[in-house]
């Protein structure tokens, strides 16, 4: 389609009075009757529409019909393919407007709304969450923060946490989510996990809601910090505060520098304490073009999550892409998913939307809780994309899940399984919109360097009930190489049991900050040995497990995950109140489970029957208890070093 007929078509489209035909000598004010907020809205969509950097004010004012829109637009694809539009490379902001590019031309019809605690949606648009980063970051600037310094924070409500987070980068710093300590139960351990991500950090300003500032300061003194602790909208002691009218405000950019340190997220901590990873502003434009370009996100699809934003998955995957795509959010906290899973699924079967994201853990906990009766009348045939990642997919969910919402338009095809890590800043791999695959190996066959036996394949639909089945997790992103490699670091054959390796532009080549020394994810060069133990299977990725958290019996790998799957499956255990950790005590192999629920002695002589068999023998301990036994991250992973240390070492 001619430049023409596309800018023509676009202008028609968001005309105030409705869709219209506009000829190329119609004026955008006069003849359409364009206002200020429409024009907006109309610059962004072209510019996303044709993949170009940000406009100017000053490079449209003159425009003043569609043949000037024209003129305009094509004087920008040529300057682009001339060279001289900087580079077009997957993640620049040559392609997505960059991670700011949103803050120049807004959109005032779309935005971020969040469940508020009566359970009524409040909504604010992008035009508004811009002006609040803007003024957010003038304030910054006039308290003193510099180029590069980390500011951390933990704001509960959306609004307040994009309004800081792109503050700070609009200001030249550099954010850091924190926790809040719903996720980490008790308030002492709240504060010495808060201490040990603050001491690693070292910011310059903390930012907080006003129930949490004074159990920052107390992290902060334990972390030996000096940095004042803030609510969003005050000024730090002895500094000045400054408004969007204070002339002294320096102002902020909206042009970040690709190598400047974007964000300081922190790792979930699963086999150690957790490590700062820095990423720059290109390796977070580069993953944001992944995701946008692999789910094909459209700019009016609502994505509705509940991850928590201080986590990779729920900060990158469901809070920056979207907002980076302008596209329509819908947020809740992970508190309010758990005691109301339906308003979660009212947001797809009420009210159309498109886009998910969650563990396999979300999918499970709303089977358990929502009953068919509760679905009546809803149709999900909008549902589009679901993401699923973070831990072990599990088909057999996802098939049941699929049965439950089936017959009221849910698809099997919505499903993409998916790999990634906060060293690689999220994405990896994931799968295109076919229906899943799951592959059956023998476990017995689980040989570092050696080729892995696969029993059985299925797609999703057909997987037949029983353990042992993993879900394969796609293909590579483009611009990513992903490999699998052995002991001494070498690559392998397709279908060998090795490291998964990643290189590529959104992976972290800075060193991380604190953490264990022996922990399995480590560069080499530029090259991230990830730490987790998987397998082509064709084209596609599966990963078994962490290789920290297998055990070596008899020249085989046994993984703590399928251990988990095996106990769920056979003895019928809840998934989401066991964890199992593996180790040498006293020169011998063995498992240890920690369970929260307690198990008759028939129960218990079965668990351990299952996992002497599958462990060729270890010793077994089993630690029963209540809810809080399974000490678990930020995120609801198993801390299993540190299950592994108090019940096993």
């Amino acid at each position: 389609m001619a430049v023409a007929t596309r800018v023509a078509a676009l202008v028609g489209d968001h005309a105030p009075d409705g869709p219209v035909s506009p000829d190329e000598q119609a004026r955008l004010v006069e003849d359409l009757g364009y206002d200020s907020l429409r024009l907006m809205e109309l610059m962004v969509s072209l510019q996303i529409e044709f993949g170009l950097e940000p406009f100017d004010e000053g490079e449209v004012v003159d425009i003043s019909s569609v043949a000037d829109l024209t003129v305009f637009i094509t004087g920008r694809l040529d300057h682009r393919a001339s060279g001289r539009g900087g580079s077009e490379s997957p993640g620049t902001s040559g392609s997505t407007g960059g991670l700011l590019g949103w803050l120049t031309l807004p959109r005032a019809d779309a935005g971020i709304s969040w469940l508020d605690d009566s359970g009524e949606w409040q909504s604010t648009s992008y035009a508004e969450l811009a002006a609040g980063v803007l003024a957010t970051a003038g304030r910054l600037r006039s308290q003193g923060i510099s180029d590069g310094e980390v500011v951390s924070l933990t704001l509960a409500r959306v609004d307040e946490f994009v309004t800081a987070f792109f503050g700070v980068l609009a200001a030249g710093g550099v954010p850091s989510p924190l926790a809040p300590p719903l996720a980490l139960g008790a308030l002492d351990n709240y504060i010495d996990h808060a201490a040990h991500i603050l001491g690693l950090a070292d910011p310059a300003l903390v930012l907080a809601d006003a129930g949490l500032v004074d159990h920052l300061t107390a992290a902060t003194t334990r972390a030996g910090l000096t940095c004042p602790v803030v609510e969003l909208n005050r000024s730090a002691p002895s500094r000045s505060v400054a408004t969007l009218d204070n002339p002294n405000d320096e102002p902020a950019q909206v042009r970040a520098d690709p190598a400047a340190i974007a964000l300081l997220q922190f790792t979930s901590g699963s086999s150690g304490r957790p490590r700062g990873v820095r990423l720059t502003v290109a390796n977070l434009e580069a993953n944001i073009e992944m995701i946008r370009s692999w789910l094909g996100l459209g700019r009016d699809e609502l994505t509705v999550s509940w991850l928590p934003l201080h986590h990779d998955m729920g900060l990158i995957g469901c809070l920056l892409t979207p907002i980076v795509n302008q596209s329509p959010l819908r947020t809740m906290r992970p508190d309010q998913f758990v005691r109301d899973p339906a308003r979660w699924l009212r947001c797809f079967g009420n009210d159309r939307a498109a886009v998910a994201v969650a563990p396999t853990f979300g999918f499970a906990y709303t089977l358990s809780r929502v009953r068919p009766e509760a679905l009546e009348g809803m149709d999900f045939s909008a549902w589009r994309v679901a993401i699923v990642g973070a831990e072990r997919v599990d088909p057999l969910v996802l098939q049941r899940f699929t049965t439950l919402l089936e017959p009221l338009g849910f698809r099997l095809e919505v499903f993409r399984p998916a790999y990634g890590l906060a060293e690689a800043t999220l994405a990896v791999t994931g799968t295109t919109g076919e229906i899943p695959l799951a592959v059956k190996p023998d476990w017995s066959t689980m040989v570092s360097g050696e080729l892995v036996s696969v029993l059985d394949v299925a797609t999703l639909d057909v997987v037949p009930a029983g353990p042992g089945w993993v879900t394969c997790c796609g293909a590579p992103h483009p611009g990513l190489d992903v490999v699998i490699l052995d002991d001494e670091g070498l690559p392998l054959p397709r279908g060998h049991l090795g490291e998964i390796a990643v290189t590529g532009p959104s992976v972290s080549t800075l060193a991380h900050l604190g953490g264990s020394t022996s922990s399995a994810t480590r560069l080499e060069g530029t090259q991230l040995r990830t730490g987790d133990a998987g397998f082509w299977y064709g084209e596609q990725i599966v990963v078994v497990g962490r290789s920290g958290d297998s055990l070596k019996v008899r020249g085989r790998h046994v993984f703590a995950e399928e251990l988990e799957a095996r106990l769920v499956a056979e003895a019928e255990l809840s998934a989401g109140r066991i964890a199992v950790a593996l180790g040498i005590a006293a020169g011998r192999e063995t498992v240890v489970l920690v369970c929260e629920e307690k198990l008759s002695d028939v129960r218990r002589t079965e668990v351990d029957a299952i996992l002497r068999r599958e462990t060729g023998g270890a010793e077994v301990r089993i630690e029963t208890g209540p809810r809080g036994l399974v000490l678990r991250t930020s995120s609801g992973k198993a801390r299993r070093r540190e299950l592994w240390q108090r019940y096993g070492g």
